[in-house]
């Protein structure tokens, strides 16, 4: 499980730090200490240190957005959420060499207090010893972030040293901070893998893929490396107070919107963005609907997240942004603290998500797909921005999601199997509605794995931790392929029993298998007993079965439903290949 480590807990070892000055030297670094000490006369109790590496000095391509994204998180944070403009510190592509980004984050506690609060952000290119184009020697429990500065050439180790890198470098600085009363809140835009099993069928959506914030640091003439292999063993979360919210998962890109892409993916302000930072923001702004899921006038951490992962879904990117510490880990329940420890800044934020049908794209479709889609309530045929894609060509019948993913694939072109899983999408958008309209707590809906992300491949053992902010009886199924449902938990009497507030439920792994394609998996929660659950105890309920359809309306019709969460997990052979047809658990079928 370490190689899963690698991109996300490397952190732990290497957010950066940023202060934006212009000039190198002593010069720089007394501006930076006369600077960030006159702020701390001030009594500040918010810090933000920014950091955006879009141009470097030696060849490693360059990315447009991070100096939009510094800007425009900048602005945010002034305008929506109290923080002081001489509080907030950048440093800008030549500014953010490693001396320099190093350097400024030692500065964090000169210039905070015990009880304050920190925001670290940065936008550019990370790597990490997943990822086959870096020819550094990193440990898999660790990753790197590109610095201005960076050369390729040299040996592994001398290309080591010319990164940041996370255990080394930054973790000691952050563990210091943690460790004497700060808070610290952690954001990071960059890719730390060049491997990627998702978006093989992207051209059927119509949109160009997003750029990748993911460089080759290999030198010229230098073969690409193979995968290196998982290595067992998971560290501890060495923090008490620092969240971590990253970008993507371990096979993911982390994708960037620039100038050549808005008319696909508009941005909130119509510039160039880090598709992360984009969905980050509007949730910061309050613009993505239900961002403050319980009305009470508060963004919690988890409230955050979830609003940026649905946002990231709806659009259809081939990323997944994952949070740490995992809940079965936290030694303080962060997910539920205030963001930047701000209450009541969002009063505008008391809304729910507008429920609307699911969009279907149809492309060669045969005689009878038009009038199945006429048969269902809730679907809208498309020719753009379509949630699914239904394809019929001389390969067979593929329906793909908005990613560019195969959720299913059929041999047989005039198949109507697809269609099973089209109305259970429609079914679980109706489920979402009923949950959202009387949503009274808050779930969290985490894998095992935690730097998985969406995706998982060949070999990975697959699990979930499910919490709930309010004590109730919780259930958590995954939807396979065909639009068939299998229970995951309860699975005994004995877990179909009433769950305390806030205890962690830990559903063990699964192995993934073939075939492979999209499966989702949910969690709702309910305020009393669902009478009868136990006739589906280690079931797999297939369309056209009468208990399907019995399960489906048991959970819309209840009237006591406290909340829902959905989490969509794709299985592939391997990275750097397409993911397959799926079904099931982790890709197991009953085929």
């Amino acid at each position: 499980m370490a190689g899963l480590i690698g991109p996300l807990r490397w952190w732990w070892g290497s957010p950066p730090g940023p202060c934006r000055f212009a000039g190198n030297g002593a010069g720089l670094l007394l501006s930076v200490l006369l600077l960030l000490q006159a702020a701390a006369g001030n009594a500040a109790t918010r810090h933000a240190l920014l950091i955006g590496v879009g141009n470097y000095d030696n060849p490693v391509s360059a990315l447009l957005a991070p100096s939009f994204d510094v800007s425009a998180v900048e602005q945010t944070l002034v305008e929506q959420w109290g923080f002081e403009r001489d509080r907030i510190f950048k440093l800008l592509d030549g500014e953010a060499s490693k001396k320099g980004i190093i350097d400024a984050l030692r500065q964090l506690e000169v210039v905070s207090e015990e009880g304050d609060f920190i925001f670290i952000y940065y936008a550019g290119h990370g790597t990490s010893a997943l990822d086959v184009n870096v020819a550094a020697a990193l440990p898999h429990t660790s990753g790197a972030l590109i610095p201005a500065d960076f050369d390729k050439h040299g040996s592994p180790q001398e290309i080591s040293n010319s990164l940041v890198v996370g255990r080394r470098d930054i973790r000691p600085i952050l563990e210091n901070l943690d460790r004497n009363g700060r808070t610290v809140f952690v954001a990071v835009d960059a890719c730390y893998s060049g491997n990627t099993v998702r978006g093989a069928n992207s051209a059927l959506t119509g949109r160009p893929p997003l750029r990748v914030r993911s460089a080759d640091l290999l030198p010229a003439g230098t073969e690409t490396r193979q995968r290196p292999a998982k290595q067992g063993g998971k560290d501890p979360y060495p923090y008490r107070e620092v969240f971590y919210l990253s970008a993507a998962g371990e096979h993911e890109p982390a994708g960037e919107i620039d100038d050549q892409l808005l008319k696909w993916y508009p941005t909130f302000d119509g510039k160039p963005h880090g598709a992360f930072t984009d969905a980050l923001l509007r949730a910061m702004k309050g613009l993505t609907p239900g961002t403050d899921a319980n009305g009470d006038g508060n963004i919690t951490y988890l409230e955050l997240f979830n609003a940026v992962r649905g946002f990231m879904d709806e659009r259809g990117y081939q990323q997944s942004p994952q949070f740490l510490p995992t809940i079965d880990e936290a030694q303080v329940d962060l997910t539920q603290q205030i963001l930047f420890d701000a209450p009541g800044a969002i009063e505008a934020l008391a809304q729910q998500p507008r429920a609307r049908p699911v969009r279907l794209r149809l492309i060669g479709p045969n005689a009878s797909d038009q009038q199945l889609a006429d048969n269902i309530e809730q679907l809208e045929l498309v020719e753009t921005d379509a949630d699914l894609i239904l394809l019929r060509d001389n390969e067979g019948a593929r329906l793909v999601n908005a990613a560019g993913d195969i959720i299913l694939r059929d041999s047989d072109a005039g198949s109507d199997a697809a269609w099973e899983r089209i109305r259970s999408e429609v079914w679980l958008r109706l489920l979402e509605s009923v949950a959202a309209d009387r949503q009274q707590a808050l779930i969290t809906l985490q894998f095992m794995e935690d730097a998985m992300g969406a995706t998982a491949v060949r070999g990975d053992d697959v699990g979930f931790s499910v919490q709930a902010d309010r004590a109730g009886y919780l259930l958590v199924f995954n939807l396979n392929a065909q639009g068939g449902i299998s229970l995951i938990y309860p699975s005994t009497e004995g877990e179909a029993r009433r769950v305390a507030a806030r205890e962690v439920v830990s559903v063990p792994g699964i192995e993934v298998v073939p075939p492979f394609g999209v499966d989702r998996i949910v969690a709702v929660s309910y305020r009393s007993p669902l009478a009868g659950i136990k006739r589906y105890f280690f079931q797999t309920m297939e369309p056209g079965q009468e208990d399907l359809e019995r399960f489906k309306q048991m959970l819309v019709a209840r009237a006591d439903i406290l909340a829902m969460v959905q989490v969509q997990m794709i299985t592939a052979e391997s990275a750097n290949r397409a993911a397959r047809g799926s079904r099931g658990k982790a890709g197991e079928s009953d085929d």
